[in-house]
């Protein structure tokens, strides 16, 4: 994916929807971004488990936003974040990097096979249970990250299992 190098400066109310990140972006601009992302994928879970559940325009609005956040997220990470960093200084873990990687790209074709249905016409039952597995996917690759990561302080990466 292609990204930006020019220096994101914003302050963190201000950030649009739509930022790069970089090497260049500030701790506050990519904690918020992280903030978002968080606020994101909540409100789409809130939305597939409420008693009322969310519209078909909403689930789409949802699945869309949560989707373009993780584009970016996922993206910066591989590119600039702790995952191109922990591959250089720790090749031992290449492999179970390029497992993560893997992960990033199932959890977005998801979201975009899920969209174009949406956007197609299919009920929102009809994607609900495939919505909520992958949420729980993305809950299971971010410990698998914080695992890595917290090794690699250590200075002995345990390497998240398949």
């Amino acid at each position: 994916m292609l990204l930006s190098r020019q220096p994101v400066e914003a302050e963190p109310s201000a950030v649009p929807a739509d930022v790069t990140l970089n090497a260049h972006t500030t701790y506050k601009v990519f904690d918020h971004e992280h903030r978002v992302l968080r606020e994101g994928v909540e409100n789409l879970r809130r939305g597939l488990v409420a008693n009322q559940p969310v519209s078909e325009s909403g689930l789409i609005e949802h699945v869309d936003a949560v989707r373009a956040q993780l584009a970016v997220h996922f993206a910066f990470e591989e590119e600039f974040g702790f995952m191109h960093y922990l591959g250089v200084l720790q090749p031992a873990v290449n492999s179970t990097l390029d497992r993560l990687h893997g992960v990033h790209r199932e959890i977005l074709e998801t979201l975009a096979r899920v969209l174009a249905g949406l956007q197609s016409g299919l009920p929102c039952a009809a994607v609900r249970p495939t919505l909520l597995s992958m949420l729980e996917t993305l809950a299971h690759h971010e410990l698998d990250e914080r695992q890595l990561l917290r090794g690699a302080l250590r200075g002995s990466p345990l390497s998240p299992q398949a």
